[in-house]
């Protein structure tokens, strides 16, 4: 079976990936789209999203997404992506190389303000990416119709400390709660706090919602909601400054809370991004 990346941008039917049904499946659409990178000495998490073709919208290219740090802090050309193939004997892993420097310059596009980034890749034949569309990007409007609000509990896949659900490289899948006020209007709240202990290899990692039969607008909404609301960047600490007779320390204290960017930020970017030739 050849594994290596085919050349061109490969495109699939977005209807048959984001057929869903029960509560859950959109969780396990998110972990199947979710993804280790590595470089010689860090990780991160990665997910893949589907930008449709011009005029063909029923197809669409892989665009990687994750936080711009993860990528800045991979110092080689290269990167390696554990995906996963699926087969009549369930799932294997792949370990796949990725381009994300030509001599050094970056590949990808990077918000000019927040600590997000997106770039094309191809994949190898057979890889299990069921490719969200970004019309699932939660927007102001979406988020004020549900009435989300602080306590609200959303999901977060990603890899903390490199750990992994699976043998065949799943994330973890990890609940929190919105941990700040206001929320929107996302243009002057770019990022939003999670109730959530975050490690090294999360960043880059989605953070979405999964609502059975929310209540707002004064009754309980039979159905669910769906919607990918950000991506994590970082862990929210405080600094202490130290200071003796001959030297300053600065001291990090934990405060299990994460900072995640809006994920209209990611369509932005997504949509920013040419047509790949």
């Amino acid at each position: 079976m050849r594994l290596s990346a085919i050349l061109f941008f490969a495109v699939f039917l977005l209807s048959s990936s984001v057929s869903l049904g029960q509560k859950n499946d959109f969780c396990e659409q998110m972990m199947r789209s979710t993804f280790k990178i590595q470089g010689p000495a860090s990780a991160g998490s990665v997910f893949v999203m589907g930008k449709p073709v011009a005029d063909k919208p029923d197809r669409a290219y892989y665009v990687i997404i994750t936080a711009a740090h993860v990528l800045e802090e991979i110092s080689t050309d290269i990167a390696t992506l554990s995906l996963r193939i699926k087969d009549e004997n369930g799932y294997q892993r792949i370990f796949h190389q990725i381009k994300i420097r030509n001599a050094g310059v970056p590949l990808w596009t990077k918000h000019p303000k927040l600590d997000v980034v997106a770039m094309y890749q191809p994949m190898p034949e057979k890889v299990d990416i069921p490719l969200i569309p970004i019309t699932l990007i939660a927007t102001d409007e979406m988020l004020d119709e549900i009435e989300i609000q602080p306590g609200d509990e959303v999901f977060v896949a990603g890899f903390p400390l490199g750990a992994e659900s699976s043998t065949t490289g799943f994330p973890i899948l990890r609940s929190a709660k919105i941990a700040n006020y206001p929320i929107t209007p996302m243009a002057s709240n770019p990022v939003f706090l999670l109730d959530f202990d975050v490690f090294p290899g999360n960043s880059g990692g989605p953070v979405f919602m999964n609502s059975q039969n929310r209540f707002y607008k004064g009754a309980t909404n039979i159905g669910i909601s769906r919607m990918v609301l950000g991506i994590i960047s970082l862990e929210l600490r405080n600094t202490e400054q130290i200071k003796t007779m001959t030297e300053t320390t600065m001291k990090h204290h934990k405060l299990s809370i994460a900072v995640a960017v809006h994920a209209k930020f990611v369509r932005e970017l997504i949509e920013s991004l040419p047509d790949p030739q």
